[in-house]
């Protein structure tokens, strides 16, 4: 491990996320894998030097619940600073995600990376977790 700042790179991460012992696809400048059941991309934005982190429910949730899971989403963002969440509106139902978006223009060492990795993982899989428990079974 390399305590030397440098420039988050997708070879970076995807080195990080295999120390924390997760190991991931790659497609197209993004990672993929599968946390605790929940679909998870990570990927750097290349419009912003930010870090993207984003996971949704597999399943959507029903559209009758939309108010108020816009309101635990409030409530969440109030209680919280990250991960976000939102809802998209799809003919299936509701789609669910949970993100973390980190800025990155000054660069990591490794630990610094490896640590915001986890961590955002850790928020979002917690955060979709809790989602599924309060809204799935409606």
């Amino acid at each position: 491990m390399s305590n030397e700042i440098t420039h988050v790179t997708l070879e970076r991460m995807k080195a990080a996320l295999k120390e924390l012992g997760y190991e991931v696809g790659e497609q197209q400048e993004t990672l993929f894998a599968t946390f605790n059941e929940f679909p998870v991309i990570i990927r750097k934005e290349m419009a912003a030097p930010f870090l993207l982190v984003r996971g949704w429910l597999p399943e959507p949730l029903p559209p009758s619940s939309k108010d108020d899971i816009l309101l635990w989403i409030e409530g969440q963002h109030q209680a919280e600073y990250f991960p976000k969440s939102f809802v998209d509106n799809t003919e299936g139902g509701l789609d669910f995600f949970a993100e973390v978006y980190q800025p990155i223009m000054s660069g990591m060492n490794d630990e610094q990376l490896k640590l915001m990795v986890e961590t955002a993982l850790e928020s979002v899989v917690a955060r979709l977790t809790h989602a599924t428990r309060r809204f799935s079974q409606r």
